[in-house]
């Protein structure tokens, strides 16, 4: 009788291990997943922060010139951002 309990304490605890190894695995891995797309969309965010100074710097003067008209005329174009597609979980 008591090899029989001993025996199911065994499965038991080897079960709870084997589980809360799992869990700790995932959650490692789900930790540096969040950092690796933290910095994905960091660095996007960095290029359109960028692109949208370019677009504030821009005075509107080709090489020191205006143009035929003599207007100034935007040499940058607006930056595009969509958040939908980065490449993200």
């Amino acid at each position: 009788m008591n090899s029989a309990i001993f025996g199911l304490i065994g499965v038991l605890l080897g079960a709870i291990l084997t589980g809360a190894k799992d869990w700790w695995f995932q959650r490692s891995s789900i930790r540096k997943d969040r950092q690796f797309l933290s910095i994905f969309v960091a660095f996007a965010l960095e290029k359109l922060g960028s692109e949208c100074a370019n677009v504030v710097f821009d005075d509107g003067l080709c090489e020191g010139q205006r143009d035929e008209q003599g207007r100034r005329v935007p040499q940058t174009s607006t930056p595009n951002f969509n958040p939908l597609s980065l490449d993200v979980n």
